[in-house]
């Protein structure tokens, strides 16, 4: 099916700016996306910006599409050194657990994935350094 753009419609692509949403450049929630539990949200800040997220029935994972930041969860704060882009290799992540407060704090800006599932356990929050990021090798050979 065509739309009036002359796109085709199709329910698994998102194009560009449609599923934006206040201070997200993407939103795809479990209900808008007929999932039950996962979530994921596309923050861009600005040089010097700021977001504070509520993660309630969530866990969250902030990750860097590019750029770095200071993540805090609740009272503690990790700085999340980030990458250029994705393409440059894995990210170092934070881990907010449900039931926090998150603010993602950015001196230069950035793009930053924060990827999430309900749950009904909370846990500490959490830092992983790049350097730890298990990485497999995917979609390779015959």
């Amino acid at each position: 099916m065509t739309s009036v753009d002359g796109q085709h419609d199709d329910p698994h692509v998102v194009r560009h700016g449609r599923a934006a949403s206040g201070p997200f450049a993407l939103e795809i929630t479990p209900e808008g996306a007929g999932w039950s539990h996962c979530g994921l949200q596309v923050l861009e800040l600005e040089p010097g910006g700021a977001e504070t997220i509520r993660t309630g029935d969530s866990e969250v994972v902030v990750l860097s599409l590019s750029g770095g930041a200071h993540v805090s969860v609740d009272d503690t704060t990790y700085t999340l050194v980030g990458r250029a882009g994705v393409f440059d290799g894995p990210s170092d992540v934070v881990y907010a657990p449900r039931d926090s407060t998150l603010t993602v704090d950015s001196e230069r800006g950035g793009r930053f994935a924060l990827c999430s599932a309900r749950c009904s356990r909370r846990l500490a929050p959490a830092y992983l350094p790049r350097d730890e990021v298990p990485v497999e090798l995917r979609g390779a050979g015959q």
